[in-house]
């Protein structure tokens, strides 16, 4: 055999042998399926303040998170690919199938239309400016593509995905479940 040759198989071997010991190797990631309180952070008095402000503003308002989901609805732009066929619902999705198509439909929306129409929103909501700076915090671009992300490895549904994720970040879970929901409803 030439020297080629040699090298050729030599390679192809060697990297037969790194590859199957590399494919083996158990890829360690933690899902997001349950939540312990000491991961919880914990909430300053001043944050606890404006989460109750907050809750009892949209309460006293009658504000629900089907109302907060259709004005966005309508506010944002229209997409061109809202009439495609889906073979699952919504509840029926893997939080991961879920999660990447909400991140493509974001992205084709765009960062400063997502960002426009939420604030714009959400500014003629009968809420205190405290309590619409708090809600705009948590609906923002890159709050909502950073939480996507992480769910892509959540192996739950894609509503309690994104719950789980932003009562990580400190979200109270009813808020969490109102931003889950309404997202859900916005992306897919």
């Amino acid at each position: 055999m030439n020297s080629k040759k040699k090298k050729l198989i030599t390679a192809a071997v060697a990297g037969a042998m790194i590859f199957g010991v590399a494919s083996q190797l158990p890829l360690q990631a933690k899902a997001a399926t349950e939540i312990e309180e000491s991961e919880l952070p914990t909430l300053s008095d001043e944050e606890v303040k404006e989460l109750v402000q907050l809750q009892d503003e949209l309460q006293s308002a009658g504000i629900t998170t089907s109302d907060i989901v259709k004005g966005i609805q309508r506010e944002l732009p229209k997409d061109s690919s809202s009439g495609e066929m889906t073979t699952m619902g919504v509840k029926s999705q893997a939080a991961k199938v879920a999660a990447k198509a909400m991140i493509k439909k974001l992205g084709r929306y765009g960062k400063v239309a997502w960002d426009r129409t939420v604030s714009s929103y959400i500014n003629k909501l009968p809420i205190s400016s405290t309590s619409k700076k708090l809600l705009k915090g948590y609906l923002k671009y890159e709050v909502v593509m950073k939480t996507l992300n992480v769910v892509i490895g959540f192996s739950g549904t894609i509503t309690a995905g994104i719950s789980n994720q932003l009562q990580k970040t400190g979200v109270p879970k009813w808020l969490s479940d109102m931003v889950a929901r309404a997202l859900v409803t916005l992306l897919l």
